[in-house]
């Protein structure tokens, strides 16, 4: 490679000071002036040329010219970031007693310019985090500085966040499992001539509470066939009471059933007649409540979002009229 040096008709002060760069430069050489030619040049140098003067009488006396070429170190555009991960919301869901669907993660990035030159265009690279390794439904907010200054200088760092709100299949598919939310970042920028820069992975992990939550709604309907008392119950009569059982928790539920006094005494399982799933929720692939054993009382799996209806009937005794 060949470069010219820089060649000026005019004197030049002390304070010139230039940058040059590696290349192949045409010079408009004078009379006065020679063109300097070098085989190669490793780095860019910063160049400054300088002249004394005096005066001898009343005549001025100016020296020639001397160059110095200081070598510059070379470019080096590096970027470093670091992640980190907020514990999930449980206010922003349907549900302020545990995180469900509308809950939120604040995903939070640290950038470092590690290299020599100034940054441009830097930002977080993202695609989103993973719940127990299943690529997430929800949604990545966009990218928000909230510390430091861009464009990046050499050594300085800026901060930036980003919301994830969580879908019901993310919850359903990490609640309770220890750092089931994993995710990774890089930072990328440009550097003073155009050349894209991407940092290493920076990755973190939180864990989604798990909470279960059971609730029961028991209705009944009066099979009145006496008539002598409408709408009371009397000996003989038949009541037949439903049980619907939701889960309405994050994680899911086993061995689901009724607790249950009749005159006194909990009722065993073998008294209901019958368990129907009414809603098996909004499930991962793969995922399904199940029963082993029908009509025994219990649900065996009940999965978050799903609800189960186990009926019992009876029939009103003489004892339930005298002790009313």
């Amino acid at each position: 490679m060949i470069c010219c040096a820089y060649i000026r008709r005019e004197k030049l002060p002390a304070s010139n000071l230039r940058l040059k760069l590696p290349c192949l430069r045409l010079a408009t050489v004078s009379a006065l002036a020679a063109l300097v030619l070098s085989s190669s040049v490793t780095h860019a140098t910063v160049d400054n040329t300088a002249t004394a003067h005096g005066t001898h009488g009343s005549t001025p006396i100016t020296s020639n010219g001397s160059t110095v070429s200081v070598p510059v170190i070379p470019a080096n555009g590096s970027l470093s970031i670091v992640k980190s991960a907020s514990l999930p919301t449980t206010v922003s869901g349907t549900n302020s007693a545990i995180t469900d669907a509308g809950d939120t993660i604040e995903f939070n990035y640290i950038v470092t310019n590690d290299g020599n030159v100034t940054m441009s265009s830097v930002t977080p690279v993202d695609v989103g985090p993973t719940f127990d390794g299943n690529a997430g439904t929800g949604s990545l907010g966009s990218f928000t500085l909230v510390s430091g200054s861009l464009p990046l200088a050499p050594g300085q760092s800026a901060t930036f966040t980003a919301t994830y709100t969580l879908a019901t299949l993310d919850v359903y598919r990490a609640a309770g499992i220890t750092n089931g939310v994993a995710n990774s970042a890089t930072a990328s920028g440009l550097t003073p001539s155009g050349d894209t820069v991407v940092s290493p992975v920076g990755a973190t992990t939180t864990t989604i509470s798990s909470t279960p939550v059971i609730a029961l709604n028991k209705t009944f309907s009066l099979d009145d066939s006496n008539g002598t008392a409408a709408g009371f119950a009397e000996v003989g009569e038949t009541i037949l009471y439903t049980y619907e059982i939701a889960n309405s928790g994050n994680v899911p539920l086993t061995d689901v059933g009724i607790a249950d006094l009749h005159e006194g005494l909990p009722l065993s399982s073998s008294v209901f007649t019958s368990e129907t799933l009414v809603n098996d929720g909004p499930l991962a692939p793969g995922l399904s409540s199940t029963d082993a054993t029908a009509k025994d009382g219990v649900w065996s799996v009940l999965q978050p979002g799903a609800s189960v209806i186990i009926t019992y009937t009876h029939i009103v005794t003489q004892t339930e009229v005298d002790n009313q």
